[in-house]
């Protein structure tokens, strides 16, 4: 995926914040990126911050310690979507 492609998605996806170069994600939302071929694609799952270099990307999720890097030329999709909460859910059997 090219640079400016990625910074459009970004910019409009509900629940993230930032630009050129740094986006966060708010607490009630989640992002998920895929990295590769498309079938053959990696999840980074519940993504926090994502800074954006020179031809690659930093992703830091929410609940490990440590950077992903990875070359922008991998990004094959971006996932955003509000969490899932207690409220509302019904008794099921």
């Amino acid at each position: 995926m090219e640079a400016n492609t990625l910074a459009k998605i970004l910019d409009a996806a509900d629940g993230v914040t930032g630009g050129a170069e740094r986006y966060e994600v708010a607490e009630d939302h989640r992002v998920t990126f895929y990295l590769g071929k498309p079938g053959q694609a990696m999840e980074a799952r519940d993504v926090a911050t994502i800074a954006v270099g020179d031809g690659f990307l930093a992703l830091t999720r929410r609940d490990e310690e440590g950077t992903l890097y990875a070359p922008l030329t991998e990004v094959a999709a971006v996932s955003v979507r509000k969490a899932k909460t207690d409220e509302g859910r019904r008794t099921g059997f």
